[in-house]
């Protein structure tokens, strides 16, 4: 009841029951329109120190460009000797491997990168046979034509734009020669130093990168600008490509004891400008669910998934086909890499939501994330779906002496800071840290690099100053974090001791302690006393009279809520209600409690945006979760179902009999004013 027609339409099934190839509108997948290339698979061109050659004929100089269809590679494992040399026709057990020394793998076909023309591959560098580090290399996220095909703007395998001549989205040559003992090669430093005093020095390395554009959990070809010059087919195929990597590791590695997933990039010479480490969470949950045994951690390096708007209008079509990303099973069934359209779609929900929701399937989960505040390529990717870098507030925007805000008037009339990257930021960190406490660790600084893993500096350094106890020195702290045991009750949910939060200051520090964030990094966001969450700060000559319209409400909502004597004074700088607070009951939606409280579903949406109670999707939203609501009283009801103010309703013209009553019994919940609960559902009036 209630819930979205859109996402909920009927999911068509195959003879198996499984869903078959269609979008969350229903609408078949099919093979894309395409660009006008040839429907006939052509061979990929296989890369050499003498550049691309035909697979039949290693000596011809061969190349193509975009392609509709997908070309045809064959398997292959190439490593240097003294020469890079590859051996066709066969993908090597890691058995077979010599210790310490990184083999490329190429799966072969159905494995490709994102223009169809460039054959995927990973690498393995075998040490230990008990413990693995997974990194997924970020290639960078793609959404249109520009992002995913004009050569000189796309985001799509970001990096291999700077391979000499290299036009198309491939793996980046940097990791086909990770064996040369060169200078800046990407594992000689952070995370992959061979030096003793690395924590991982010992692990076993597996690295899969994304040159898909899909954070590795695409399936699907896709045309964007179909029939125009810029018409470009992405092949998705990241879960495709991954799911090869993951399937050698797991064949190959039959006694692991522990897997530390690491989505990162870069090297220590070579800043990267790629995006979306963050997809590998939903791998995560597959290998949980295969290897329950295994003490599986997982680490997001600088890729906070702090979206504007538009990258989520921009995945309401699934492009990446996320709902068909499937891994093959031994026993002949299928994994589905992302859950099913009743509980998660990319289009709707965010990764604060993902992770709650691998934290209920899972109650072993926990995921690590770390990054700088100014990561540029973040900001970039934040501005370019929609976001700002300064959309001003005064509550957790960047409004210091020195930021983008210090000259900018605040309106009155409008709510600030609901695009703006500095408080989105810290929204998204303070509602992960309080909302899983006992499964989200991070790790915060100041500074503006991007994949702190890679580099040693970074690796080696504190979240504040030059000097710290060595437990908060990134490398212990994501080795702590990697090794932790989480320990379950009877119930089997956590027991206390698997924790550590982010935090905000000594002076309004309502979350637990952390080693591991910068401190005051995370400032600004008002949460007032205990758990109270609907607050803000008065601004200059600001009282209850001119804030009231920016909330959709009235002075005298605000009144009831704060208790002052005088509405029309208030001190600049204070705290102060903006809104009711309530919590969710059992059984209840958005479109009960908007209704109840005589206001549309969409303004309790806009009110609560960037706030630390923000609704992403509001048909997610769950028992106990905490909503601002800014009631309009001649249209709210009290428990029974009767108007509050029926005089006031006359009063605005309406007839109370025409006012539409929530269902017969259903429990209406309870509001939270200064922390009482009230029989009506809100605070009396003074």
């Amino acid at each position: 009841e209630g819930e979205d027609e859109m996402m909920h339409e009927e999911v068509h099934m195959d003879d198996l029951g499984r869903p078959t190839n269609r979008n969350h509108q229903g609408e078949l997948y099919g093979p894309a329109m395409g660009c006008g290339w040839p429907k006939d698979p052509s061979p990929c061109p296989v890369w050499t120190d003498d550049g691309y050659m035909h697979p039949d004929n290693m000596a011809q100089k061969y190349d193509i460009s975009q392609q509709d269809v997908p070309c045809m590679s064959r398997p292959a494992t190439c490593e240097f000797q003294g020469t890079y040399n590859c051996h066709p026709d066969m993908i090597m057990p890691a058995a077979d491997m010599e210790m310490e020394k990184f083999y490329q793998i190429k799966p072969g076909s159905p494995a490709v990168c994102g223009h169809g023309n460039r054959e995927f591959s990973y690498l393995v560098k075998k040490r230990s046979m008990e413990k693995v580090l997974v990194v997924f290399g970020a290639g960078g996220i793609c959404w249109d034509a520009a992002t995913c095909g004009d050569p000189m703007m796309r985001t799509m395998a970001a990096d291999s734009m700077g391979d000499s001549g290299e036009l198309a989205p491939s793996v980046p040559k940097m990791f086909a020669r990770n064996a040369l003992p060169a200078a800046g090669a990407l594992t000689t430093s952070g995370i992959f130093d061979v030096n003793p005093e690395n924590p991982f020095y010992d692990w076993s390395i597996i690295i899969i990168p994304d040159c898909t554009g899909d954070m590795n959990l695409g399936n699907r070809s896709y045309t964007y600008n179909e029939g125009m010059p810029s018409c470009i087919t992405a092949h998705h195929k990241g879960a495709v490509n991954a799911g090869l990597a993951i399937d050698w590791m797991m064949h190959n590695f039959p006694s692991m004891t522990h897997i530390l997933m690491v989505g990162t990039g870069g090297t220590q010479n070579t800043p990267s400008k790629a995006y979306g480490a963050h997809g590998l969470g939903f791998w995560k949950g597959f290998l949980m669910e295969r290897l329950p045994l295994v003490n599986i951690r997982l680490v997001v390096d600088s890729s906070m998934a702090v979206f504007g708007p538009d990258f989520y209008q921009a995945m309401e079509r699934d492009p990446w086909g996320t709902l068909e990303s499937k891994v093959p099973m031994p026993n002949e069934e299928w994994f589905y890499l992302v859950p099913d359209l009743e509980e998660y779609f990319i289009g709707h929900d965010d990764q604060t939501y993902f992770y709650e929701l691998g934290a209920s399937y899972f109650a072993t989960a926990a995921f690590m994330e770390i990054s700088t505040t100014e990561d540029p390529v973040q900001k970039m990717t934040f501005e370019a779906t929609g976001g700002m870098m300064a959309d001003c507030c005064l509550d957790g925007c960047n409004n210091d002496d020195e930021g983008p805000c210090k000259d900018v008037p605040l309106s009155r009339d409008m709510l600030g800071g609901l695009l703006d990257w500095t408080k989105s930021r810290r929204v998204a960190m303070v509602r992960r840290s309080l909302r899983l406490p006992k499964h989200y660790w991070s790790w915060l600084t100041t500074g503006e690099r991007h994949f702190l893993l890679t580099n040693g500096d970074s690796y080696n350094s504190c979240p504040d100053g030059d000097t710290c106890d060595s437990t908060k020195v990134l490398k212990h702290a994501v080795f702590s974090f990697a090794t932790s045991v989480t320990t379950l009750d009877q119930e089997g949910t956590v027991m206390p001791g698997f924790m550590s939060v982010a935090r905000t200051s000594a002076t309004n520090d309502p979350l637990p302690p952390t080693y591991f964030t910068c401190d005051g990094c995370l400032d600004g966001i008002i949460l007032g006393n205990g758990d109270e969450y609907c607050n803000a700060t008065m601004g200059r000559g600001e009282n209850l009279f001119t804030v009231a319209k920016k909330y959709g409400t009235d002075w005298m909502a605000l009144w009831s809520l704060n208790g002052d004597d005088t509405p029309e004074v208030r001190s600049r700088s204070t705290s102060y209600r903006f809104a009711h607070q309530y919590h969710v009951r059992a059984g209840e939606s958005m479109e009960m409690i908007a209704q109840r409280f005589g206001v549309a579903v969409e303004d309790v949406v806009h009110l609560n945006f960037n706030q630390f109670t923000h609704i992403q999707n509001p048909f997610r939203v769950k028992e106990g979760d905490p909503i601002c609501i800014a009631p309009v009283f001649h249209r709210t009801m009290d428990q029974m179902g009767n108007p509050i103010c029926p005089s006031d309703a006359q009063r605005f013209g309406e007839n109370i009999a025409d006012m539409t009553q929530p269902e017969q019994g259903v429990d209406m919940g309870s509001m939270d004013g200064s922390g009482g609960t009230m029989d009506m559902g809100m605070e009396s009036s003074p």
